[in-house]
């Protein structure tokens, strides 16, 4: 009686199928474990919508790998695994960036400009959110309408993961007297203040102190304006209502120029005093030079000035009192 095959057949028949789901399962798990995020180049970035408020997006660099041909961040010790989101600039031209820790404790986060293969450095950031280690953004400035990459990765490759990130559009408050642009216009020969500035206005850092012999930059300050009617010098006197108090101050040229300009262009100031010696100060020709710092004197040269010219002049509070003062311009 001849022996059947019956069994051996089906024995290689399951031992395919088994060969068969075992390829299945190993491709499945190897192209689900190891591959890269969706947006893990600039040209397929998630998009977030600059809305009212924090709207957090979950993002994930898991597996993501290193963008070539795009500037180096220089923040948060890049080494590569970033992925990358996109955001539209809105009517503002400003923009609020946060991030909040997942599985990612240390992030760090960069925004570029242009299109998505040839992409500008605009700002980096470490640290700055105040959810953990994780980085936050102001960016402002920017046209209406255009994109803004942003590029994000764990601080030096350390801890990747999931993470939450959002886009806020920054509506800045209007400029205050404490900001250039709104600055006081002054006619009279005296101007005063029972009641001193405290803050520097909704306009940060319109004073670089790298650029001006203001090393505190702006302190507890408010601006002025002025045409000049005639020609000749421009002298004044700042009076403390307490003498025991400490003003500085610095005029700018803006005729050709706008108050933007100032925190760059350090040719626009004419004169400046950040003398350390409490009570009056000005341009009033008691002293030798137009840029003093803390160790020198109250007093500088007087400016000379033309008809036609526009002036600002930043008066700074190193005192922090609330007492007044005055400004009395000569003749």
């Amino acid at each position: 009686m001849r022996k059947s095959n019956i069994n051996t057949k089906y024995e290689v028949c399951l031992t395919g199928i088994f060969r068969s789901a075992m390829l299945f399962i190993f491709v499945f798990f190897s192209l689900n474990v190891f591959a890269q995020p969706a947006n893990d180049d600039p040209c397929n970035a998630t998009p977030l919508t600059a809305g009212a408020n924090c709207n957090y997006v979950t993002g994930d660099n898991t597996n993501a790998t290193s963008t070539g041909g795009v500037p180096n961040p220089g923040c948060a010790s890049y080494l590569g695994s970033d992925v990358w989101f996109s955001v539209t600039v809105p009517a503002s031209g400003s923009i609020d960036l946060d991030s909040d820790i997942g599985g990612m404790f240390d992030g760090g986060m960069a925004v570029y400009s242009g299109t998505c293969s040839a992409l500008t450095l605009v700002s980096c950031n470490d640290d700055g959110s105040t959810n953990g280690l994780m980085p936050a953004l102001t960016i402002s400035g920017q046209t209406p309408g255009s994109t803004l990459y942003i590029r994000f990765w764990s601080y030096a490759d350390g801890d990747n993961g999931s993470f939450s990130i959002c886009a806020v559009e920054n509506i800045p408050l209007p400029p205050s007297n404490q900001d250039c642009p709104n600055a006081i216009p002054i006619c009279q020969n005296v101007y005063s203040t029972a009641v001193s500035y405290s803050g520097e206005g909704n306009i940060l850092d319109e004073i670089d102190p790298f650029n001006s012999c203001l090393a505190s930059g702006e302190l507890n300050d408010v601006w002025y304006t002025f045409t000049v009617q005639a020609s000749g010098n421009l002298n004044f006197t700042v009076t403390p209502n307490n003498l025991t108090e400490d003003y500085d101050w610095a005029v700018y040229n803006l005729t050709n120029a706008s108050c933007a300009d100032i925190a760059t262009d350090p040719s626009l100031s004419v004169s400046c005093n950040y003398s350390s010696t409490p009570g009056t100060t000005g341009p009033t020709g008691g002293g030798t030079t137009n840029s003093v710092g803390a160790s020198g004197n109250p007093y500088n040269l007087v400016v000379p000035v033309t008809a036609g010219q526009t002036y600002v002049v930043n008066i700074s509070n190193f005192s922090t009192t609330q007492n007044g003062y005055s400004i009395e311009f000569g003749a």
